[in-house]
């Protein structure tokens, strides 16, 4: 068993989100996330039936040192903006995910999100290697990437298969010591 994964305190923020542990009350949104979203067959449906359990499972994960499961949330009303997770892969190595609401695309949230919690896994968690697998086709999170400090690696063909379709994943990753891109926020 790993250790449990702390809980950035105080809560991790840029100009325009608070990165916050998950909620019962985010349950509804983060639901219909996948659902509303264009880019839906990249967003993974919720472990969870209920939003109870999806709370305790979140805090479960974090304890055991599977997984850091944050909110993304509007800093002025607390909102529900989207998601990012740490998944541990092995000591030292993880791989993060992210998704914001349509609402909040374009505006620079998803790259920034995942470029804070990287930041902090670095430096507080001490890892030695976070990645980001990306489907090839998903030209946005391709972008989302690089615009969170992550280097692209290489392709992995057939890596994901979804719906029945076989996909290729681009792998992108970030090392202790890597130049960061200069944000704003």
């Amino acid at each position: 068993m790993s250790p449990a994964i702390t809980c950035p305190e105080p809560a991790l923020r840029g100009e325009l989100f608070v990165l916050r542990a998950f909620r019962s009350s985010d349950f509804e949104s983060a639901r219909l996330l996948g659902l509303r979203s264009a880019e839906s067959r990249w967003i993974e449906e919720l472990p969870e039936s209920d939003a109870e359990s999806m709370s305790l499972a979140c805090e479960r994960n974090r304890l055991d040192g599977s997984m850091l499961h944050l909110v993304i949330s509007d800093p002025s009303d607390d909102g529900y903006l989207g998601e990012v997770s740490l998944v541990m892969l092995e000591p030292g190595m993880a791989e993060l995910g992210c998704a914001v609401v349509p609402e909040a695309r374009g505006r620079g949230i998803a790259s920034q999100s995942l470029a804070v919690l990287s930041d902090w896994a670095l430096r507080e968690l001490s890892l030695r290697r976070l990645q980001v697998a990306v489907d090839a086709r998903n030209t946005a999170a391709l972008k989302l990437a690089q615009n969170a400090g992550y280097r692209r690696e290489g392709l992995l063909r057939s890596l994901w298969e979804v719906d029945g379709e076989r996909m290729d994943a681009v792998m992108f990753s970030r090392l202790p010591g890597d130049p960061v891109p200069a944000r704003s926020g």
